[in-house]
């Protein structure tokens, strides 16, 4: 099993709290550590939550897109029973807000602003 180191758990927590560029800086040094799945697991997250920051606070409607569908294709090599996280959920409300910024396209980018992001939730349900 992946266990997240301190750092990464914080990375968590920066996520959850809507801080997604500090996620990326506390989780980038645990990805250039890692090999394999692991990485990807890592890479995944990262993505996701530049994907996030993106949307919120640095608005760029193709980069969103492009990494949400990224991440959660490096997070679909992972499996879901080797890591801490709900990768399984994170993919799926990472591909519906992907599919939501499609639909809605990049002039109502900042209509997704204000609104609900993903979170990651840990498997065991903290």
């Amino acid at each position: 099993m992946f266990i997240l180191p301190q750092i990464a758990r914080q990375g968590v927590e920066s996520f959850n709290a809507g801080k997604y560029f500090k996620c990326h800086d506390e989780l980038e040094g645990v990805w250039r550590t890692k090999k394999g799945a692991e990485r990807d697991y890592y890479h995944g997250l990262i993505q996701i939550a530049v994907a996030l920051y993106k949307i919120k606070d640095a608005p760029r409607w193709a980069g969103a897109v492009s990494l949400l569908e990224t991440g959660t294709g490096y997070l679909s090599h992972v499996d879901p029973e080797q890591v801490e996280l709900d990768i399984v959920r994170l993919i799926a409300d990472s591909r519906a807000l992907m599919a939501r910024l499609k639909e809605a396209g990049p002039e109502r980018l900042g209509e997704f602003a204000s609104g609900p992001m993903p979170l990651m939730h840990y498997r065991d349900g903290r």
